[in-house]
Formats: structure tokens, sequence, C-alpha cells
């Protein structure tokens, strides 16, 4: 989780599958633990994503997660993901990845409790932080969908955010300034 207002990252490390359950999860542990102080009064998240595995633009699965995630929060989530190929152009990969990936080079990750320690020394002369946080549960493939989902194929669930040939400024406005935080 990158939050764009906040200048701060929020990374967790899995020892389990991905799902979108996992990826529900992560994003509802990042939230109370560490934005929501920061935007007590926020109505809505916008929450993008790069459109692959487990948080893919067709998943059934994942939108109904996220629609039980909104209820959870009692907050309205936008979701944007970046067309395939795209995902070097997300504002995570230049603001919070490299960052993290430059802490934990050389590193030797011989254990969880080593990695988050890596990660959580990860900041930046402007100020930029990371919070780790370990994500401990099982996940099972192969969940089924509700029969009676209120999702329907037809809907538009997620806008795109650039062709291929835009830059990250090309995110419309109302979404970086009105929303926080990119996951």
């Amino acid at each position: 989780m990158y939050d764009y207002h906040g200048n701060a990252g929020f990374i967790t490390l899995g020892t389990s599958r991905e799902t979108s359950a996992c990826v529900c999860d992560a994003i509802a542990l990042a939230w109370q633990e560490d934005r929501a102080e920061h935007y007590p009064h926020a109505q809505q998240i916008l929450l993008t994503f790069d459109a692959g595995a487990a948080n893919a633009a067709r998943s059934l699965r994942f939108k109904e997660d996220l629609v039980a995630l909104s209820r959870r929060f009692g907050r309205r989530l936008r979701v944007a993901l970046y067309p395939p190929y795209t995902s070097k152009r997300h504002p995570i990969e230049h603001r919070l990845f490299c960052h993290v990936a430059r802490r934990l080079s050389g590193v030797i990750l011989d254990s969880h409790q080593t990695a988050l320690e890596a990660v959580q020394r990860t900041h930046t002369q402007t100020g930029f932080t990371v919070t780790p946080r370990l994500l401990d549960t099982l996940y099972e493939l192969g969940r089924n969908v509700l029969r009676h989902s209120s999702i329907s194929t037809t809907n538009s669930f997620a806008a795109t955010l650039f062709s291929g040939n835009e830059t990250t400024s090309s995110i419309p406005t109302d979404f970086r300034d009105k929303c926080s935080t990119y996951f």
C-alpha cells in the first residue's frame, strides 16, 4: 500500500497463497493499523491495481471480496486497474517498491522477522517510511463465487486509468485529489 498524500507505505508479508481474500485482508490491515487515523473523515478510498493474479479485472471472487471490504469499512471503494503490461507506470512501483528493493538488497531473508526488520528500516530523506506487517493466515484456493451474487458480469466495475502510451500524471485529478491511498 502506498499513501500518495501521506508519503508512507505499508507492506504485508504473507505466509500463504495470494488470493482475493488475502489481498482484501492486506488492505484492511493497512487501513485499520496505519491509515485510518490519518483520514478519519474519508468517505472513499482509491484502490489501484495492476489487474493480475488475485486482483484480476474479471474475477467475480475479487469483486465480491471488495464489496464485503467496502461494507466492513463503511466507505466507498473506488477501484481502478492498470491495463496489462503497464504496471511499471503504477505509482507504487516508483514510490514504494524501489525503496524497499534497495533496502532488501544483500539481505539474507532467513526468517519472517528478518524480512520485517529490513522493510521497517526503509526510509528516504523526504520522510517516506514503510510499515511492515505479517499476514499469517491460511487462504484456500478454489473458493466459489456466491450463487446469488449482487455483482453482474455486465457491470463496469473498474476504471482503466490510461492507455499504454500515457504516463501516471494522466490519472484523473479527482482520483488523485479526493482519494488518499494507492494499493
